[in-house]
């Protein structure tokens, strides 16, 4: 703890948002002046507000997702939960 105390400061003042072009050239020089300073710097260095979410860049694939996405599809063969085997799936690494 005490070398991040010396090492490290947390970056307070620090406005990471970056919402146009011009912001994020310029937040890009000021990391690398930031990066260039004795001690490193901790917190959020940019919140890019140019880029579209992950569940937007999804959707921008196929609506399918959005509408029935994996996480909440259920796991089954018809209609039956699928056996598994630890055996089978984790055998390899059993000693």
């Amino acid at each position: 703890m005490e070398w991040v105390a010396q090492n490290t400061q947390y970056l307070s003042n620090w406005n990471p948002v970056v919402a146009t072009e011009e912001d994020l050239l310029k937040k890009a020089k000021e990391v690398m002046v930031l990066e260039s300073m004795n001690k490193k710097q901790l917190g959020v260095l940019y919140e890019d507000r140019l880029k579209k979410t992950y569940e937007e860049r999804l959707a921008s694939i196929s609506n399918y997702y959005t509408g029935n996405p994996p996480a909440k599809q259920s796991i089954d063969a018809n209609g039956s939960s699928l056996s598994i085997s630890i055996e089978r799936t984790f055998g390899r690494y059993m000693v």
